[in-house]
């Protein structure tokens, strides 16, 4: 940012936030860290920063630093579910577990927040409460039948080991899809992939193959539907 012009414009950072990328990278983490000080000093509410920022000091064994930058990132933002995940998982990532789980948790006691079945769904799921994560992704899918929504439910009935779950929301999914249309066979495959379900390892090139492909796979999904009532 240095050699930019007086009024920096948003490319000029965001070749700044690809430049510290390759510093980290390349293992220069100091050289990634400075870069992220200098977009913060330029920009003091730039969440992103203070998050990247953050996790670089976790790869430092700077916890405390950690910690401190991930709550200015989070005050910016409270209501940014995505980006309390990526913290949580940054800090999964890199040993301080218990830390992460405190930005994800402190969603859920705050009883003025107006939690969408969604996100309470995937705070829970990220810390381990699948049986409270299944019931308010349960809920969700009434309303809500996007991919996001069904492939976490899917993920979540796979740590249950509730498969029969998995074959429904599969089910559901493929013959209802978003808005009451039948899924794609892109997003489809996408969502059972996500669920780790078994897809033939080299997918036939054309579309008609894929979606033979497909089909043969829902067949098998409906008989385990069968069994399961």
């Amino acid at each position: 940012l240095s050699y930019s012009d007086e009024r920096p414009d948003q490319m000029d950072y965001d070749i700044n936030y690809y430049l510290a990328t390759a510093y980290y990278k390349q293992g220069n983490l100091d050289g990634a860290k400075g870069v992220y000080e200098s977009i913060i000093a330029l920009r003091p509410r730039e969440k992103n920063a203070y998050y990247l920022k953050g996790v670089i000091e976790l790869a430092q064994g700077d916890t405390e630093a950690a910690s401190a930058d991930f709550d200015t990132a989070v005050s910016i933002d409270p209501q940014d579910y995505d980006l309390r995940i990526d913290i949580f998982c940054s800090c999964a990532e890199n040993g301080q577990q218990e830390l992460g789980q405190g930005y994800l948790q402190a969603v859920l006691d705050d009883e003025d927040s107006r939690l969408s079945d969604y996100n309470r769904g995937r705070m829970n799921y990220y810390l381990g409460n699948y049986d409270t994560a299944r019931n308010a992704l349960e809920n969700a899918m009434d309303t809500d039948s996007s991919s996001e929504v069904v492939s976490l439910l899917g993920q979540t009935y796979e740590q249950l080991g509730e498969m029969c779950g998995v074959s429904k929301v599969t089910t559901k999914r493929w013959l209802e899809g978003a808005g009451g249309e039948k899924t794609s066979f892109p997003d489809m495959l996408r969502y059972m992939q996500a669920v780790g379900m078994n897809i033939r390892a080299v997918i036939p090139q054309s579309q008609s193959e894929k979606e033979a492909v497909l089909e043969s796979r829902l067949s098998e999904i409906q008989k385990e539907l069968a069994i399961c009532k």
